[in-house]
This record gives structure tokens, C-alpha cells and sequence, in this order.
């Protein structure tokens, strides 16, 4: 055939590279038995170089018999092209290969928050399946995030096209999140997760046992300030009991009238709180000794049972006292101060 009559489909063929000549042959043969297009890419062998991919397109015409008669087109070096769709494709590979490898959930959205992709990770942490998310948007597959933290997160940095990080507690899970979320160049986002419940709880164990440890600390400290206090304290009580002991001892009869003691029998006995009866007697002591300004002092004290009938109101209780027996405790000094009624009076 001559070669203004075109290139004999044998050596067309044979020119191509051995992978891709089935690729040809079967687009050839569609063409001409359906009368219809050829688009094919294949590629072609260069001695010393790499091989050019070529895109080929053409038709298949019949004459009016029926018979295939030509078979027009034409073909386009896409080799520039190929070699970035395949660079693409190498980085677009390694970019997933690096999603899928992380421990951290991922995910991207559209400007729709439609979910695009998700890697492995992300689909064990939600529990969740690519094909029952794609497509679908955030607030429709997980509702419960609607009026959350997470809506306001999204929307704003959709928004302002600014990236984001915060921890987020999903109630209805009962699990806290650490989330990042970036604008991506196409108008949506993307969204990386990780699970930090355990992290949680260890912080707040750990805040825990420091409160402890204040606390502990705190009651150390109070501990250790009373114990210095009841020290001191034993201290100046050790002076005084001694002081009193030996006052006890050494006591003569010059010293004795000043202690008169004028006690009733033992019937004399009532049902109080010691306490407060040495309460009582030692305040009136301590007013007779002051008391006692011009010399040496004495101070009586007397008890006596006493049986007082009929009832009568007291002058100095201002109240009925019944009838009955009654038991009395007197203390007198004869210091300066104003005389007293008799205490038998009051009853």
C-alpha cells in the first residue's frame, strides 16, 4: 500500500508497545464493525528513551454496500500529561498509604460536609463504614453533633478558612476527643481524631491523688502545729502543776487559814458537769483574790444540804424555788466589795 494511502495496519500495530496492542486491536475492531469512534491511549517503545504514550482517535466509516471502507484519524503525543498523571497518582498514593498507616482517625469533608474519605483508623474509632458515609454529611450521619462544640469547630473554620484544635466530650458515647480540623484548597475540610478517654481518666486520677497529696500535706502541717502548741502548752502546764503541787506540800499553818474549807456531809452530792462546777468555783476564787487588795485574804467555802419548805419566790432568781432539798454552795472573801445577801436567802 502506498503511503499516501495510509500505514498498513501490521506495522501499525507492531509499532506498539506488546502490553497495549490488545488495547488497539480490540478498539479497532469495535470501531469497524459498528461503524462508530476509536479512542484509545497506548504506548511506543523508543530505542534509548523512555516510551511515548499517544492518544489516538478516529471512525470507522462503510460505503454504501455496507463494507468498511476508511478508517480516518488522528493521534496526539500525551506523554507530558501521563508522566504527571502518574506523579500524581505516586503522591496521591503515598499521601493514603500515610493516612492509612497512622493511629489517628481521618476524614475529609466538602463544602457541603459531605464525607469524602476516611482511613482505617477513623472507621475503628467511630465504628463506622466508608460506603455508609460517603456522600452523606456529618450532621445527618452523626445528628447528635448538631448544636455542639463540633458544629461551631466546623463552621468556623469552613468559615474562615483557618485551622482549629480542641477536646470534645461525646455525651451520648461518654468518650472525649482531640480534634484538628484544617481547610482544605477545595473549600472543605480536613479532620483528624483520636480517642483520649484513657487519658482522661489517668488526669483525672492523677489530679486526684495530688489533691490527696495537699491534702495530706495540709493536715501534716496542722498536725505539726498542734503538736508544737500542746508542747508549748505542756510546757507552761508543767510549771504551773508543779507550782501547785509543791504549793499543796509545802502549805503551813501560817498558809492554811487562807484555804477554809467548811464542807457538809456526803450527802451533799448533785448531778452536774464537773467541769463547769471547777469552772465556777475557780472564776469566784480568782474575783476574791483580787479582791483581797489591803493584806492577806481569806476565802470560805461551805456546802451544805439544805431543806427548804414551804415554796417561796427568790430574790435573787427571781423565780419560784420549790419545795424540796436543795444542796448549797457558798464562796466568801473578805476582800473589798459590796455585801452580800445570805445564799440561804436565795433558796
Amino acid at each position: 500500500m502506498a503511503a499516501r494511502d495510509g500505514v498498513p495496519s501490521a506495522d501499525y500495530i507492531a509499532a506498539i508497545h506488546p502490553d497495549d496492542q490488545h488495547i488497539v486491536v480490540d478498539a479497532t475492531q469495535h470501531a469497524i464493525a459498528t461503524a462508530g469512534p476509536y479512542v484509545v491511549e497506548f504506548r511506543l517503545p523508543q530505542k534509548n528513551a523512555p516510551d511515548l504514550w499517544i492518544y489516538a482517535l478516529g471512525h470507522a466509516y462503510w460505503d454504501e454496500q455496507g463494507v468498511p471502507a476508511r478508517f480516518p484519524g488522528a493521534a496526539m503525543d500525551i506523554t507530558h500529561r501521563k508522566n504527571l498523571e502518574n506523579e500524581l497518582k505516586t503522591e496521591h498514593d503515598r499521601a493514603q498509604s500515610i493516612l492509612e498507616s497512622i493511629t489517628d482517625g481521618f476524614f475529609t469533608l466538602d463544602s457541603e460536609f459531605r464525607f469524602i474519605y476516611m482511613n482505617q483508623a477513623g472507621e475503628q474509632i467511630l465504628g463506622a463504614r466508608p460506603e455508609d458515609l460517603h456522600g452523606k454529611s456529618v450532621w445527618d450521619a452523626y445528628p447528635e453533633t448538631v448544636g455542639t462544640q463540633i458544629e461551631k469547630e466546623y463552621r468556623r473554620a469552613m468559615r474562615d478558612r483557618a485551622p482549629g484544635a480542641f477536646e470534645w466530650l461525646f455525651m451520648e458515647w461518654q468518650r472525649w476527643f482531640a480534634i484538628k480540623v484544617y481547610p482544605t484548597p477545595d473549600g472543605g475540610l480536613s479532620v483528624y481524631f483520636r480517642d483520649i478517654t484513657e487519658q482522661k481518666k489517668r488526669e483525672e486520677l492523677e489530679h486526684e491523688r495530688q489533691e490527696q497529696l495537699r491534702e495530706s500535706a495540709r493536715l501534716e502541717s496542722l498536725g505539726l502545729m498542734a503538736g508544737g502548741i500542746a508542747h508549748d502548752f505542756n510546757n507552761l502546764l508543767t510549771a504551773i502543776v508543779g507550782n501547785a503541787s509543791l504549793l499543796a506540800r509545802y502549805a503551813t499553818e501560817k498558809t492554811a487559814p487562807f484555804i477554809d474549807l467548811q464542807l457538809g456531809s456526803s450527802n451533799c452530792s448533785v448531778e452536774a458537769d464537773m467541769t463547769q462546777i471547777h469552772q465556777i468555783i475557780l472564776n469566784l476564787l480568782l474575783n476574791a483574790a483580787e479582791a483581797a487588795t489591803e493584806g492577806p485574804g481569806k476565802v470560805t467555802i461551805r456546802t451544805e444540804l439544805i431543806d427548804r419548805r414551804p415554796a417561796r419566790v427568790s430574790p435573787h432568781l427571781q423565780s419560784p424555788v420549790l419545795e424540796g432539798r436543795y444542796v448549797l454552795l457558798e464562796l466568801r472573801d473578805n476582800g473589798i466589795g459590796t455585801a452580800g445577801r445570805d445564799p440561804e436567802e436565795n433558796l
